[in-house]
C-alpha cells in the first residue's frame, strides 16, 4: 500500500515545483499557452492569434493579461526563439516584451528558457511530433490535439504551438531553480 505524503513533506519540495505555471511559445502569427499546476496537473491550453496585421501589441498584452488574470500564475515561461529574419524576430521579440510587461504589472515573476534546455529535456525524442506524442501520454487531455505526422513539403500544424508551450513548461520545471533565467 503506497503511503501518502504529509504536509511536510509536501512544504520540502522545491518551491518551483508547486506553483502554477503559464508557459508560452511565441511565433509570428500565433502564440501558443500551457497552464500547469506542478510539473503534473496541466489546467488549460490554447493557441492566440498574434499577427501584426490583425492584433497590434496592445491586443496581444490584453489576450495574455486575461490569462495571467484568470489562473494567476506564480512564474511565467517563454522559450526564447531564434528566426533568421530580421522582421520576423522583431514581432517575436516585441510579443515577448509584451509579455514580460504583463506579468510585470502583476509583480508574476517571468522567465525565459533558451531552446537548448527543452531539447535536452527530450533527449530521446529527436521530432517535434515524437516530443508531442510524448506530452499526450502524460497529459492524455491533450490527445485531441495531437496532429497527425508532418509530411516534409506540408507546413506546421496550427496547434503545435500548445505542444511546444507544453514541452517548454515540463523542461522549465524539470530544472533547478537556479538554472532558469
Amino acid at each position: 500500500m503506497a503511503r501518502e505524503k504529509t504536509k511536510m513533506e509536501i512544504s520540502k519540495a522545491p518551491p518551483h515545483l508547486n506553483q502554477r505555471l503559464l508557459a508560452v511559445e511565441v511565433r509570428p502569427q500565433r502564440i501558443g499557452f500551457a497552464v500547469f499546476e506542478g510539473p503534473d496537473r496541466l489546467l488549460d491550453w490554447g493557441v492566440r492569434d498574434a499577427s501584426e496585421n490583425v492584433r497590434p501589441p496592445e491586443l496581444i498584452g490584453k489576450k495574455i493579461g486575461i490569462l495571467m488574470d484568470l489562473y494567476l500564475p506564480s512564474a511565467t515561461v517563454v522559450r526564447q526563439r531564434r528566426v533568421r529574419s530580421a522582421r520576423l524576430c522583431r514581432r517575436i521579440e516585441t510579443a515577448t516584451r509584451v509579455i514580460r510587461r504583463e506579468a510585470r504589472q502583476r509583480a508574476i515573476k517571468f522567465h525565459t528558457l533558451a531552446s537548448q534546455v527543452v531539447q535536452r529535456s527530450f533527449a530521446n525524442s529527436a521530432t517535434k511530433h515524437e516530443i508531442a506524442s510524448r506530452l499526450v501520454e502524460r497529459f492524455p487531455e491533450l490527445s485531441w490535439k495531437l496532429p497527425t505526422k508532418r509530411k516534409v513539403w506540408k507546413s506546421e500544424d496550427y496547434g503545435m504551438v500548445i505542444f511546444d508551450a507544453a514541452a517548454a513548461g515540463l523542461a522549465f520545471f524539470g530544472q533547478p531553480p537556479a538554472s532558469v533565467k
